[in-house]
C-alpha cells in the first residue's frame, strides 16, 4: 500500500501549497483521516503478529516515530533560536501553559490538544477552536502537523486495551465513537477541531482499520493467490483513481469522504496482500511519514534557488518545491529512519518470525 501511502502524504502536501491547484487530490483532511484507518490497520497486524510485551510495542512505535520528529523538530528550534519569532514568548505564558508547550513538543503527546486550549487576557483556557486564542497556541508547535501524531500515540496507548483478547471489543469501540460524534454534531460541534482533530471521534477511524485487519486474518489467501492478487491490483488501481479525481465526482463532499474511507477500509486486506512483496512499493509508503513532516521545515532552499536561477513560472517552482520536499524525505528515510531500523527489529518478538 506504498503507493496509496505516498499519494496521501502529496495530498497533504499540496494542499498547504498553491502550486498545482488542479492536482489537489482528495485535500488534507481526508487524506489525514485515511491515513488513521491505514495505521488501525498496520497497528492491529503488528500487534497480533509481531509483540507479546506491551514494553516492546511501545519502544518500538517510539523508534519509528521520534528518530524523524526529533531531527525536523530540533532543526525548527536551533533556527528559532537563531532567528527569534513567536517561540521566545513562550515564557511568557501562564506556567501551565509553558509547561505543556515544552512537554509536548519535546515528546509529541497530546500536541492534538492544542488544538482546544487557548489564551485569553493571558489566562490558560479550553477553546471550542483553537483559533479562538490570542496567540494561537498552534503556532508554537515546532512541527505544527505532528498534532495527528497526538493523535496516533493515543492510539498506541490504548492498543493493549483496544486490542485486548483478539480484537474482541473493537467493534464496540467503533459504535461508540460513531455515538460521540453525532452527540457532538447534534449539538453543533460538527467542525474543525471537532469533527477533525478529536481523538474520541478519530478512533472510529482507527477501528475501522482494525476491523480491515480481523477480515484479512481470517482470508484464506493461499487458496487462491492469483484470484486476490488479480482484485488486489484492480482495488489499488480504484483507490488511486478515486484519490486523482475526487475533486472531480459530482457529489456532495461529505459523502464523497465517507465513500472513499468505507472503500478504503475495504479494500485493505486485498491491496495489502497484492502489493506487501513490492520492495519499491514498501520503499515510497516509508517516504510518506518523512514527507508528511519535513514540508514543514524552516529552512528556505527553494527561495534562494529560484532567485538563483530566475525562475518565474508557477509550475517551475511548484517543481522545485515538491521535489525538494521529496528529495529531503529520502535522505531523511536513508539518513535517519534507516538505521533505526535493526535496533527496532530487535523489540520484534518470535511471534513474528512463525508468521
Amino acid at each position: 500500500m506504498g503507493l496509496i501511502r505516498f499519494l496521501l502524504a502529496y495530498s497533504v502536501l499540496v494542499g498547504h501549497f498553491t502550486f498545482f491547484p488542479t492536482y489537489k487530490l482528495i485535500g488534507s483532511d481526508t487524506a489525514v483521516e485515511a491515513f488513521f484507518i491505514l495505521s488501525g490497520f498496520y497497528i492491529a497486524m503488528i500487534w497480533d503478529t509481531q509483540y507479546n510485551s506491551v514494553k516492546d510495542f511501545w519502544i518500538n512505535r517510539f523508534l519509528r516515530l521520534y528518530p524523524a520528529y526529533f531531527v525536523i523538530a530540533a532543526t525548527n528550534l536551533i533556527i528559532n533560536l537563531i532567528d527569534p519569532g513567536d517561540l521566545k514568548n513562550i515564557f511568557t505564558f501562564p506556567p501551565l501553559m509553558s509547561i505543556y508547550l515544552i512537554f509536548t513538543n519535546a515528546t509529541m503527546i497530546l500536541q492534538d490538544w492544542a488544538m482546544f486550549l487557548g489564551l485569553r487576557d493571558g489566562h490558560f483556557h479550553f477553546v471550542a477552536n483553537f483559533q479562538d486564542s490570542s496567540p494561537v497556541i498552534m503556532r508554537y508547535l515546532l512541527i505544527p502537523q505532528a498534532w495527528t501524531l497526538g493523535v496516533e500515540i493515543s492510539l498506541y496507548i490504548l492498543a493493549p486495551i483496544l486490542f485486548f483478547k483478539k480484537f474482541k471489543y473493537i467493534y464496540f469501540v467503533f459504535i461508540a465513537s460513531i455515538l460521540i460524534r453525532v452527540y457532538l454534531m447534534m449539538h453543533g460541534k460538527y467542525d474543525d477541531p471537532w469533527g477533525y482533530r478529536f481523538f474520541p471521534n478519530e478512533l472510529a477511524l482507527f477501528m475501522l482499520g482494525a476491523v480491515a485487519y480481523c477480515f484479512y486474518s481470517k482470508i484464506k489467501f493461499d487458496s487462491n493467490p492469483d484470484l486476490y492478487n488479480l482484485l488486489g491490483k484492480w482495488l489499488m488501481t480504484l483507490i488511486i483513481g478515486f484519490i486523482f479525481f475526487f475533486p472531480n465526482i459530482s457529489a456532495e463532499y461529505e459523502f464523497k469522504k465517507g465513500l472513499f474511507y468505507l472503500l478504503i477500509a475495504s479494500a485493505i486486506p486485498f491491496i495489502f496482500y497484492y502489493s506487501k512483496s513490492n520492495r519499491w512499493d514498501r520503499f515510497l509508503g516509508e517516504l510518506s511519514y518523512p514527507m508528511y513532516l519535513v514540508w514543514a521545515l524552516r529552512i528556505d532552499v527553494v527561495g534562494p534557488f529560484v532567485r538563483f536561477f530566475n525562475l518565474t513560472s508557477e509550475s517551475a517552482i511548484g517543481v522545485v518545491s515538491y521535489g525538494y520536499v521529496i528529495l529531503l524525505s529520502i535522505l531523511i528515510h536513508l539518513l535517519v529512519e534507516r538505521p533505526f531500523e535493526k535496533i527496532r527489529a530487535r523489540f520484534r518478538s518470535k511471534k513474528q518470525q512463525a508468521a
